[in-house]
């Protein structure tokens, strides 16, 4: 893939200037080898087809570039490469082409909408104050949080607008991770809906990890039959995919670990995107992530034992491999 600055030089040489030629000769240029680019990808943005280029950008965030005359718009998901991400900024270049900017979506936010009881699975940003994001709106307009706080970045749409104040979320299927949203801000960025979250306690009374959802209310049981009298289809069976997790079996305190995940589907190794999470912080933290590779850092704090390192396969959290990780002293 290639980075801002050779994208950029790309561009330039596409260009006629504005002294030498118009909006539609810039346009014309770019179509003419648009496909052939080694940055042009296809993908999906709301569920519809497009082909753009993809460069890397600025704090592991990246950079997409519409064909003149297609659209992207802030809170747009894009699907690209099997992993979802939202569109966090946009802006029209030289009245010719739109470009974009776009941060992966590393979680699922699962809500129960309490009129219908239908659980909906909601691709989302979330990240602590150690996690670099930008509101677009300015170069160092960033945001800044308490130790206990995440922010969540949804796309603003009919289903996240019922999302209230003060409602509770789990992420993980993980009592450590469950939060309560303090604030919500629809305005700042059209058509992106941020929630500021604090940490909360599991109710075992309410809350379901399996379906991670809180205060879970059981839909009404159906008949044998389907409203329309016949029996209902059965439901698809679950994907053979299995992941693997490579990496040291032990790290001692001074240790970092480097683990990556491979995703295998019908045993042919695929490019699917994985979230990794420990079992237990009070032994080791994960440092970073991305590209299906974290780096597990021991803590300090002269205990040991073992932790169980997860990746979760983003786009279905119900699929997920483990591996055990000893955490020696020096």
């Amino acid at each position: 893939m290639l980075n801002m600055n050779l994208y950029k030089a790309r561009l330039k040489a596409y260009k006629v200037g504005t002294k030498e030629g118009s909006i539609e000769d810039m346009q014309s240029q770019l179509l003419d080898d648009f496909e052939s680019n080694m940055s042009y990808y296809e993908v999906k943005i709301n569920n519809q087809d497009f082909g753009v280029h993809i460069v890397s950008g600025m704090e592991g965030n990246y950079r997409i570039f519409m064909k003149p005359g297609d659209n992207i718009s802030e809170g747009d998901y894009v699907k690209w490469k099997s992993a979802m991400f939202i569109c966090i900024e946009t802006s029209m270049i030289d009245d010719v082409y739109k470009r974009g900017t776009i941060i992966y979506c590393n979680h699922i936010l699962t809500y129960q909408d309490p009129d219908t009881l239908e659980i909906h699975k909601i691709p989302c940003f979330a990240g602590d104050k150690t996690s670099v994001y930008s509101t677009g709106i300015g170069m160092d307009d960033y945001f800044i949080m308490a130790t206990d706080q995440i922010i969540i970045l949804v796309q603003d749409n009919e289903i996240t607008r019922k999302i209230p104040k003060n409602h509770r979320i789990i992420f993980r299927h993980n009592t450590n991770e469950i939060f309560e949203i303090t604030r919500i801000d629809g305005l700042t960025q059209e058509g992106i809906i941020s929630f500021r979250a604090k940490h909360s306690l599991y109710d075992a009374n309410t809350d379901n990890l399996e379906f991670n959802i809180v205060d879970y209310v059981e839909p009404p049981e159906e008949s044998e039959n389907g409203d329309n009298g016949e029996p209902p289809e059965e439901p698809e069976p679950l994907p053979d995919i299995v992941i693997e997790i490579e990496g040291k079996d032990k790290i001692d305190m001074t240790e970092n670990g480097i683990y990556t995940a491979k995703v295998y589907e019908d045993d042919e190794r695929v490019a699917k995107m994985v979230t990794f999470s420990v079992d237990d912080t009070s032994l080791a933290n994960i440092k970073t992530q991305g590209n299906n590779q974290c780096e597990l850092v021991a803590n300090m704090n002269f205990n040991i034992g073992n932790v169980i390192l997860r990746a979760t396969l983003v786009e279905n959290e119900e699929i997920y491999g483990e591996k055990t990780i000893g955490i020696n002293q020096i």
